[in-house]
């Protein structure tokens, strides 16, 4: 992941702190975010961690990425999640997300998982669908729940299902 502040200087997630942009992700509404600076993986991996919140009344802000399915197009079955949990503590909900979409870029379904319930344990949260066949593009979202909720999130993934 690539993070920007707000004067386009690049920083890692070591650095911790707010991102303008954290390519490859990209974010609808006015969600906060950054990486953190004290990692907490699910499983302690190298990832970094995102931190994202809102801090007015939720209005369909997420976090997202999109992916081409290309080369894995034959793939029938796909699994997606994220671990997911509240550095501060507390209680909050939110939906994990994939919209398969056309070439056009046409919703063609859409799967969740929630609402979810995320504590301060890192969570894996996941579900799976059956591909259609005019899906040529997947978008992978998180959409927080809880306003003034911190969330953090890593090793969030949309992946065929070998048959």
């Amino acid at each position: 992941m690539q993070c920007t502040d707000s004067s386009g200087k690049a920083k890692d997630c070591q650095s911790g702190g707010t991102c303008q942009t954290i390519a490859p992700w990209s974010r609808l509404g006015t969600l906060n975010w950054g990486y953190d600076s004290a990692l907490q993986e699910a499983n302690a991996t190298a990832n970094c961690a995102l931190r994202i919140s809102y801090p007015n009344p939720w209005n369909g802000e997420s976090v997202y990425q999109d992916q081409l399915l290309n080369s894995y197009s034959t793939y029938q079955n796909w699994s997606f999640g994220t671990a997911l949990w509240l550095p501060n503590g507390g209680t909050a909900l939110a939906y994990i997300t994939v919209l398969e979409l056309n070439s056009a870029n046409g919703i063609v379904a859409q799967h969740n998982v929630g609402p979810v319930t995320v504590t301060s344990t890192p969570t894996y949260f996941q579900g799976s669908f059956a591909k259609a066949s005019a899906t040529t593009k997947v978008r992978f979202q998180i959409y927080p729940q809880t306003q003034n909720a911190v969330y953090e999130f890593t090793e969030s993934w949309v992946a065929p299902v070998p048959q």
